[in-house]
Parts: structure tokens; sequence; C-alpha cells
């Protein structure tokens, strides 16, 4: 099973587009890997390994809101800032309890500023809150996943840097087994549980575009 799950982990991120997205730049970090796209400016793609390691350990570092700039990639002026007074909050891709066991640079990395998508609080606090949990509890019960993640869509902008804000945001959930779990849960206020919004995975790469 870990042949299958570093086999999906080395695909090259430049390689999966959305046909209205096709300036993405690919960005490794320690422990997640980002397709950010320069038009949207949100994550088109993100994917990251997920195991019991990386959540339960003895001293976690404590969460603290230390959103910032990526140092390393080019400056968009204003892309932070453009959040603030929009109503959306910045919503973690690759969730900042998933790094909360490892190294301090791992932790640091996931308040990058390409970690982030404008969601409504809805589904912020709500269904992908509840998705996050439900990954931790599956490594928790002796599960090792692969996660990948995104938005699509535009339903307008945010801020001076013209934030996309995303129709919808997706996640899939490969278990050790290989059995794959799709979710598409649309980006507004009435947002329900995550389990509503189950997704066949063939219909999730039609309607993104993307090879998962």
């Amino acid at each position: 099973m870990k042949r299958f799950l570093l086999f999906i982990y080395i695909v090259p991120l430049w390689c999966f587009g959305q046909n209205y997205i096709s300036d993405t730049t690919s960005i490794d970090y320690n422990a997640y890997h980002v397709a950010w796209s320069r038009t949207a400016k949100y994550p088109v793609k993100v994917y990251w390994r997920l195991t019991s390691a990386n959540v339960f350990c003895m001293t976690p570092i404590p969460r603290a809101n230390r959103f910032t700039a990526d140092p390393d990639q080019d400056t968009e002026p204003g892309l932070l800032e453009s959040y603030a007074g929009s109503s959306y909050d910045r919503g973690h891709n690759f969730s900042a309890r998933d790094a909360a066991c490892l190294d301090q640079q791992s932790y640091d990395e996931c308040w990058y500023d390409r970690n982030i998508t404008p969601q409504t609080p809805a589904l912020n606090r709500g269904a992908w809150l509840q998705l996050e949990k439900y990954c931790r509890y599956l490594v928790q019960q002796h599960d090792e996943l692969f996660i990948e993640c995104g938005s699509i869509g535009r339903q307008g902008t945010i801020g001076n840097a013209g934030v996309w804000i995303p129709e919808s945001c997706w996640k899939v959930i490969y278990h050790s087994n290989g059995a794959p779990e799709a979710y598409l849960i649309p980006n507004d206020d009435e947002v329900d549980d995550f389990w509503a919004y189950t997704i066949d995975l063939n219909k999730l790469e039609d309607i993104t575009g993307l090879d998962l």
C-alpha cells in the first residue's frame, strides 16, 4: 500500500489544470504540495499524506493564527489583506492541525498564503472542519490517508488583489487500501454536514478537469 501512496504523491502538479486556470505554479513544502493559480490566487490543488504521526503526539504545537506570505514566492500585493472585511474566512487547504506534531517549519508553512482559499464561515467552520476531523479520526483508527483538495469556479472576487471566491471546494481521501472518498462542497452560507456532499470520483474529475 505504501507503493500506491508514493506513486500518487510524486505525480507532478503541473500536469493538472482546469481550462480556465492554466497558469499554475507548483510549490513543494515540507509536508504538503500546492498547485497555485496566479489568476485565481487560490490553490487549484493541494495534496499530502496523513498518518497518526502527523496529529497524535504528547506535545502538539499550539495553534496560533500566523498567516503570512511565503517568503520564497513572488510577492502578491495585497493578497492576505484582501480577506480583511470581506466576510470570507482564510480557509486552510492543508490543515494546521495536520501539522501539529511535525517540525516547526512544517507547521509554519501551513500558514502561508499559498495554502488558503476564501471560504464562507459556514463552510470553513462547518463542513470543511468536520471533514478534517473525520480524516484525523480515520488515522486514529490505524488508517493512512493520501489527501487531495482544492477549489473550483469563481463567484466574484475579494480585495484589491482580486482573489477569486470559489464556487465549491473539493476533497478526495484515499484510504490505505486504495479506496477513495470524494466530496464536492458548495462555498455558501447554506452548506450542510460534509457527508451530504459525497460524489463519484469520476464525476468529480469531470467537473474539476483534474486527474485525481
